[in-house]
């Protein structure tokens, strides 16, 4: 398979999946299936190993045909791949780069849609930014001491991100919210530090709620429940 080109093409082969956010920095497991999906798959990979995956637009009706995807998607990278002795083959995507979805290029024999990569932004300084990030990071710390329902692969990708705020943001989008509707609008903002207030906003509640279930089962003592 062919190493990723640092440009992502403006027209790319797409799987359209309902409740599926997809995010850059992440990587995602797929079972692929359906003929269409591995007609992709061989052309992907005799090429440059990209493909996006979007969302279904929650709009969209179990039997609207068009399977019509959100306005962002998320290109990624084949990472790994095997094939499985059925036909099917079971696949994991690293994410790129987000995208705006501009229009549908191709349906059959499988879907290409015609893309244009979004650039990450950030309207704070690194000073804000590493501060929005530590205390994100303390708040995952905390997470962790009320629950162990955090998978260690998970807390894993998010440590090797701890660096790089744009990183941190989608990582921690990618595997611990499981809010479809945020997650879709994480995906959607291309603003490092906007993202990063969201996800505190989201954790602070988040982690409150654990802290208090620990609480009620006898877990925390009486002051063990407060914000930074």
């Amino acid at each position: 398979m062919p190493a990723a080109p640092s440009v992502i093409p403006e027209i790319i082969p797409v799987i359209t999946l309902p409740e599926v956010v997809f995010f850059p920095h992440s990587l995602l497991p797929l079972h692929i299936f359906e003929p269409r999906y591995q007609a992709m798959l061989k052309d992907v990979l005799a090429t440059n190993g990209l493909m996006a995956v979007s969302q279904l637009d929650p709009r969209a009706t179990p039997e609207d045909p068009a399977e019509p995807p959100c306005p962002f998607t998320c290109v990624g990278a084949i990472k790994a791949y095997v094939y499985n002795p059925d036909g099917t083959a079971n696949i994991v995507l690293h994410g790129l780069t987000r995208a705006r979805v501009i229009d549908i290029a191709r349906e059959r024999p499988y879907r290409l849609i015609r893309v244009a990569p979004v650039p990450e932004q950030s309207s704070g300084t690194d000073k804000n930014l590493e501060t929005l990030s530590r205390a994100l990071l303390n708040l995952l710390t905390r997470a962790r001491a009320a629950t162990s329902e955090i998978p260690p692969e998970a807390l894993e990708h998010i440590e090797h991100s701890q660096d790089d705020p744009a990183a941190l943001a989608d990582t921690i989008g990618a595997y611990i919210v499981n809010d479809v509707s945020l997650r879709r609008s994480l995906l959607e903002c291309p603003n490092t530090s906007i993202r990063l207030q969201r996800l505190r906003r989201y954790l602070r509640s988040h982690v409150l709620e654990l802290e208090f279930e620990k609480k009620l089962r006898g877990g925390l003592p009486e002051d063990g429940i407060g914000l930074n």
